[in-house]
């Protein structure tokens, strides 16, 4: 099912949308075809290069790095725009950067942080023989409920590159990265240090199947569905037009839980939290329970709030 074609206008955003599911697509598709056979510190230096490609891609920014953090807020991996740096060098980049430039102010604000000209912006740090001219810069969190994953720096050469447009795009596909990175952690977190073992194997091919139980849509007030993948009428055991006669997407919820979980989505698209991660018992067509975690974030669109939403079958 697809209810984008019950919606007209604002071609732009659902253009972003798109571009934002290809490049979490493709990095799941990675992750599902490397994590079983790959050592977890080749898996995460692949699936970081990837992102931060993909990152770079999308808005055309010259140059760019990213830090990857642990569970305690540490820098474990980077890859930064000079290229390839001893250790030692390494270490002291990361660590001036964290400390007095605009990464160590996205790591402290958790937002995104835009700089139009770096000459007139004291969050940009210019580092002792870098190889590169930046004078537009873009950086952005990955988070994942609380978990700050990792930081993400685009440049450019030329003064005010990074525009609305591309700052939304990348916040958008902040957010969908974020899911994968997560599965990424907790991937890494769990492996042993050396390559991984059958038992971890067995793991992951169990996150392979959760993947299959995941859909995205996007609501709006009173939790009406207004956009939505195929997967999430498969999830519920619906026929596609029976779920868009749904009165909304409560309808979905267990009569236990519809209460507080409308309400914390009342609170999320009124402002009170931009963000929403909860699990509750969900309910398919024919009355079979599920247990579902629900991720979602506030936008607007047409001028109106909504949420972008995707759910998971646990």
């Amino acid at each position: 099912m697809n209810l984008e074609s019950n919606i007209s206008g604002d071609s732009a955003y659902f253009e972003r949308l798109q571009r934002s599911c290809e490049l979490q697509d493709g990095l799941m598709l990675t992750f599902l075809s490397m994590v079983t056979r790959s050592s977890g510190k080749l898996l995460l230096r692949s699936m970081l290069r990837q992102t931060l490609e993909g990152l770079a891609k999308l808005t055309f920014a010259e140059e760019s790095s990213l830090f990857w953090l642990d569970d305690q807020g540490y820098v474990t991996e980077s890859i930064l725009a000079r290229g390839i740096a001893i250790r030692e060098q390494k270490e002291t980049v990361v660590g001036q950067v964290l400390e007095g430039g605009l990464a160590g102010w996205v790591y402290r604000q958790r937002k995104t942080g835009v700089i139009e000209n770096t000459e007139t912006d004291e969050r940009w740090l210019e580092l002792p023989y870098q190889p590169y001219v930046a004078k537009s810069i873009l950086c952005v969190p990955i988070i994942r409920g609380t978990h700050l994953l990792a930081i993400a720096t685009l440049m450019h050469s030329e003064i005010g590159f990074f525009d609305l447009e591309k700052v939304q795009l990348v916040e958008l596909c902040a957010v969908k990265l974020g899911m994968v990175l997560d599965l990424l952690r907790v991937q890494i977190s769990s492996a042993p240090k050396a390559v991984l073992d059958s038992k971890a194997t067995k793991l992951d091919m169990g996150s392979q199947e959760e993947f299959k139980g995941i859909s995205q849509f996007i609501l709006s007030e009173g939790g009406k569905l207004i956009s939505a993948d195929p997967r999430l009428a498969e999830l519920f055991n619906y026929e596609p037009d029976e779920l868009v006669q749904l009165d909304s997407f409560f309808s979905l919820v267990a009569d236990t839980h519809q209460d507080i979980f409308a309400k914390k989505v009342a609170q999320c698209l009124e402002g009170v939290q931009s963000q929403l991660l909860v699990t509750f018992r969900g309910v398919t067509k024919e009355e079979r329970s599920l247990k579902v975690e629900f991720y979602g974030y506030q936008t607007r669109l047409f001028g109106k709030v909504v949420m972008v939403s995707r759910v998971r079958v646990l």
